[in-house]
C-alpha cells in the first residue's frame, strides 16, 4: 500500500475556520485511484512504524463496512506543549522522538473525533458534509460540528493499534475567548 500525502494551504482564515468546507475540498482534490482517506490534525505526532503498522492492518478490514476507522491517542500537558513550541519557528515539522513520547502520556477516549477519521474513498460519494452546515468555529468558540455531522454517516470501528498517536495539546479558543490563529 503507498500512502500518499496531500495538502490544501488555506489562506483566508474564514474559509479555513469552516472545517467541512475545507474537508469537502480535500475531499475534492484526492487522485482518482486513491482507497483509502485519513483526515487528521496537524497537531499529531506518529510514532515510527505507525502507518506501516496500518496499512497491515487494513489488509485484513471488511471493506463492504460503512464504515469510519478511528485509533485512540495520547495527549500532552497544555504547559508542557507551549514550552516546547515556544522553542521552534514557523512551518515546522515536529519528528517522532523519545522525548515526544515522554510528554504525550494522557490517555484520551474520543475515538472518531476529527484527529483520525480513516474511511474508504468510495464511501465519501464526494464529499466530507453536505452544505455549509458546518458551524463557524470563531464565533463563539470552537465548534467541531462537522466532524459530528461526518461520524453519522458512518458506523465508527476502533482499530487497536500497537504504535501509536500523540496530540500535541494546546489552548481551545473557547478556553482563551477568542480566536487563536497561532494553533491553526
Amino acid at each position: 500500500m503507498e500512502f500518499r500525502v496531500k495538502h490544501l494551504i488555506m489562506t483566508d482564515v474564514n474559509e479555513f475556520a469552516r472545517r467541512g468546507n475545507v474537508r469537502n475540498k480535500q475531499v475534492k482534490a484526492l487522485d482518482e485511484d486513491t482507497e483509502w482517506v485519513l483526515f487528521t490534525d496537524s497537531d499529531m505526532v506518529y510514532e515510527s512504524g505507525f502507518f506501516d503498522e496500518l496499512a497491515t492492518r487494513l489488509q485484513y478490514v471488511d471493506k463492504s463496512a460503512q464504515a469510519i476507522y478511528s485509533v485512540g491517542r495520547f495527549s500532552s500537558d497544555v504547559a508542557i506543549t507551549d514550552a516546547m513550541i515556544n522553542e521552534l519557528s514557523y512551518p515546522c515539522f515536529i519528528p517522532e522522538t523519545d522525548e515526544t513520547k515522554k510528554i504525550c502520556n494522557i490517555p484520551r477516549r474520543n475515538c472518531g473525533a476529527g484527529y483520525f477519521q480513516l474511511v474508504r474513498k468510495e464511501l465519501l460519494d464526494g464529499y466530507y458534509v453536505k452544505g455549509a452546515r458546518d458551524r463557524h468555529l470563531f464565533v463563539d468558540g470552537q465548534k467541531a460540528r462537522s466532524d459530528i455531522q461526518f461520524r453519522k454517516r458512518f458506523k465508527l470501528i476502533k482499530m487497536n493499534m500497537i504504535k501509536e498517536q500523540w496530540h500535541l495539546n494546546h489552548v481551545r479558543d473557547n478556553e482563551a475567548g477568542k480566536h487563536l490563529e497561532i494553533q491553526r
